[in-house]
């Protein structure tokens, strides 16, 4: 406990399959019960030894009696000599909720990795399906081709982005729950678990995994190297120029959250209209974060345009006194503010919102993401997607067939909430440069297969496009 305070007990602990690593207290000194009961401190740590030689060590994240919750959990095999204990040859991830049909491979960095199936993977798999529950269902092993892995956190960290790309792919949270490492000969030394976040199991793929169709081992092999670049776990550079670090300003994009951000809510069992709402708001954040980055979010420099804020001010006041009566402005107002002076703090409310005058309109941003990124999409998508957008933030409904100019299949809630999902797919896609085949939800109809090739369309860039144009022309001459 706190203050170097220790106390002799016995204590099982074990890990679920929805993350919760529990700690429960057996046979506990009783000095202990009012040091902890009476709130004077609470448990830090756990730590012992197995009957079978183990050492264990779990650090409390949430402090209870008997049971508490670790936020990690260590297990270290005390029979192996000392030097075999910090030499690992693999690192065997295990996961939950990927779905797969055969096995991947691939090499990153110097090492090399393999995804495999659990155990009676057919039974796991079933079982996940049916109840929705995660389950682990597949081993991730990362091999160093020196047969060392010195570093795990750099192992750990491979794996988070395996995880990150695998999670987007499926549209379902895919993360590692603990490792074992083994020795070159194959001897367990050590276990490692931590609390990592998990969701219940979902279908709603981007890429598809299905025969045949199995675009899953593509998509990992050209998006790797450029999702670590985007995301950019180490945000500062040393810039020599002036002696110090300073902030990556590559680092656009926190990306792994935003992956996070985009699976949890196509994964989610929410209203359809605030799983709209959610992506939408993804959509604000990259076109937001890249005009920050362009520095094209106002028209006007914000020091100067804040320089004249108040002359500004005082002339649109003026304007809205001259154009509206008492009348017009008490007509909206709720019974108990039509009062005297209502009218003056009116044009002043309307006058306060000249802000919105110098930022450029979410359309406008949202066309320069698009063109940074070289994402081919049509002028009526775009307007189609801001109006959804704009009917989403402000009222929380989607468009009416009213809305549209004749009557479209776009008109019904599912379909829109498909264009929204459609777009901000290829936008997280386009970020990646990824020129793969994905599964656009746009272009589904009905109840069709989850392989269907209707839906199964590539990656189009206006670059392509461009290309293809100019070398018909160049046959043609």
């Amino acid at each position: 406990m706190g203050k170097r305070r220790r106390f002799d007990c016995d204590f099982v602990c074990g890990q679920t399959e929805e993350d919760n690593i529990i700690v429960r207290l057996q046979s506990v000194d009783p000095a202990f019960y009012p040091v902890f009961i009476g709130g004077l401190e609470s448990v830090v740590y756990a730590s012992g030894y197995t009957p079978d030689g183990q050492y264990v060590k779990a650090d409390i994240a949430v402090a209870g009696f008997p049971e508490s919750y670790a936020q990690t959990l260590t297990c270290i095999n005390m029979l192996v000599k000392p030097q075999t204990r910090l030499k690992f040859y693999k690192l065997k991830f295990y996961i939950i909720n990927f779905e797969f049909f055969r096995p991947f491979k691939w090499h990153f960095g110097g090492y090399d990795i393999s995804v495999t199936k659990v155990t009676e993977y057919n039974k796991v798999e079933e079982e996940m399906r049916s109840t929705k529950k995660p389950k682990v269902t597949a081993e991730l092993a990362i091999t160093f081709s020196s047969h060392r892995i010195v570093n795990e956190y750099e192992a750990e960290h491979i794996a988070h982005d395996l995880c990150a790309l695998l999670s987007l792919a499926k549209g379902c949270q895919i993360q590692w729950l603990y490792w074992d490492a083994y020795s070159s000969d194959g001897v367990l030394v050590k276990s490692y678990h931590w609390d990592g976040v998990t969701t219940p199991y979902s279908t709603q793929p981007l890429i598809l995994e299905h025969p045949p169709n199995t675009d899953i081992d593509g998509f990992v092999q050209q998006t790797f190297e450029r999702y670590r670049e985007v995301n950019e776990r180490g945000r500062w550079k040393f810039d020599q120029a002036i002696g110090h670090y300073v902030e990556n300003e590559r680092r656009i994009w926190k990306f792994d959250q935003a992956i996070g951000h985009y699976v949890e809510t196509v994964s989610s069992d929410s209203l359809l209209e605030l799983k709209a709402i959610s992506l939408v708001v993804l959509v604000d954040y990259f076109t937001q974060r890249y005009a920050d980055f362009a520095k094209t979010t106002f028209f006007v420099d914000g020091t100067s345009f804040d320089d004249k804020r108040g002359a500004l001010h005082k002339l649109i006041s003026c304007a809205l006194e001259s154009l509206f009566s008492a009348d017009d402005l008490i007509l909206n107002e709720f019974e108990p503010t039509r009062r005297k002076g209502a009218k003056k703090r009116i044009f002043n409310e309307m006058a306060d919102r000249i802000d919105g005058l110098n930022s450029r309109s979410f359309k406008s941003l949202l066309n320069s993401l698009l063109k940074e990124l070289d994402l081919e999409v049509d002028e009526d998508e775009v307007e189609t997607f801001v109006k959804i957008r704009n009917r989403l933030v402000h009222e929380s409904y989607f468009l009416t067939q009213n809305d549209f100019l004749e009557r479209s299949p776009y008109g019904i809630n599912p379909r829109q909430f498909f264009r929204i999902l459609s777009l901000t797919s290829r936008i997280i896609l386009a970020i990646l440069q990824y020129r793969g085949h994905y599964y656009d939800w746009k272009k589904r109809e009905g109840v069709e297969w989850r392989g269907s090739e209707k839906a199964r369309v590539k990656m189009t860039y206006a670059s392509d496009k461009s290309l293809s144009s100019e070398g018909r022309a160049s046959n043609t001459r």
